[in-house]
């Protein structure tokens, strides 16, 4: 997971904390979180900075307030996904369409992705030993792509791709965060 420094704000702390709790299972679908005076007492940290982390666990979708009853871990949208297929030249050909567009509308559902960030930056050790660069040398792009379908977050994808490869395409227009149109 990302090192977190003591610079960042004690509400990103927190929400990567219960973020953890949450992609690790402590947290389940359903499960209620803690109470901001709760979490506040339990993390040494003021009620608004509990607050804040809980507002950063519902941009990101991963959890919802119930009005009078609490915040909860969302549970999971019921999309399918059409595994190998999915990745298959004939369905990009035979719809025209990027495989989660094809496969949200194939269920009845409006898909939506959005780049938040594009960034050329050096690689983490993992990815370098993975792309087979050196970290020391070598620069990636890194981009993240939220994933919705109406309106509902599903996925966050994150992508590394080598700067020798994508330097002088729009892959590596750095420069902006924008929409993709998937």
């Amino acid at each position: 997971m990302t090192a977190h420094t003591p610079a960042e704000p004690a509400s990103r702390r927190l929400a990567h904390l219960l973020r953890e709790d949450i992609t690790q299972g402590a947290l389940a679908p359903g499960d209620k979180l803690p109470s901001e005076r709760a979490l506040a007492e339990t993390h040494d940290v003021a009620r608004n900075t509990a607050r804040e982390a809980i507002r950063i666990l519902a941009d990101e979708g991963l959890v919802t307030a119930e009005h009078g009853r609490g915040v909860f871990v969302r549970t999971k949208p019921r999309l399918m996904r059409f595994g190998q297929r999915r990745y298959a030249r004939t369905l990009r050909e035979s719809t025209g369409k990027s495989p989660f567009r094809a496969e949200v509308e194939a269920q009845g559902h409006t898909p939506r992705v959005d780049c938040t960030s594009i960034t050329r930056t050096t690689p983490p050790a993992e990815v370098a030993e993975r792309l087979r660069i050196d970290p020391k040398d070598d620069t990636v792009v890194r981009r993240e792509n939220w994933y919705y379908a109406d309106d509902e977050p599903v996925q966050i994808g994150v992508t590394y791709s080598p700067w020798s490869i994508v330097e002088g395409t729009p892959v590596a227009d750095c420069t902006q965060t924008r929409l993709v149109p998937f």
